[in-house]
């Protein structure tokens, strides 16, 4: 592999969407790591996100409902399937695009969200691709 790239950018609670202006490549890896806490409400998380038994009624209606509310969830564009991201992920993309991340909350409850998650990504390459 060649020298990896590395991006840094910030996911924002309030934000649906937070582009990060990083093209993904299918035959690349890319290591996404997270840090710091943001807050749904009144409940402050990390990227792993959380649970709460009087929030179970709603859980059908988080963006993704099979990951915990406020968890770091992540795109290629701005089309589903998501995919768990949390604090530290390798991926491979199955497609090219551009990743967009946000916090799995509702999408009508974005106005109560505070903080921002640091995020970087190192992108590896194959050694033999100058791209």
């Amino acid at each position: 592999m060649s020298a990896p790239t590395v991006y840094t950018t910030v996911c924002k609670a309030s934000r649906k969407w937070n582009a990060t202006g990083v093209r993904l490549h299918c035959e690349r890896e890319y290591h996404i790591k997270a840090t710091g806490t943001w807050t749904d409400f009144y409940i402050s998380t990390d990227a792993h996100g959380f649970e709460r038994n009087h929030l179970r009624p709603f859980k059908r209606f988080k963006r993704q409902p099979d990951a915990h509310w406020f968890a770091l969830m992540g795109s290629i564009g701005k089309e589903s399937p998501y995919f768990l991201v949390g604090a530290d992920l390798l991926l491979k993309p199955d497609k090219a695009g551009e990743l967009f991340l946000f916090a799995n909350d509702m999408p009508a409850m974005y106005w109560n969200n505070r903080g921002s998650l640091s995020i970087t990504i190192t992108e590896y390459k194959p050694q033999n691709q100058n791209l």
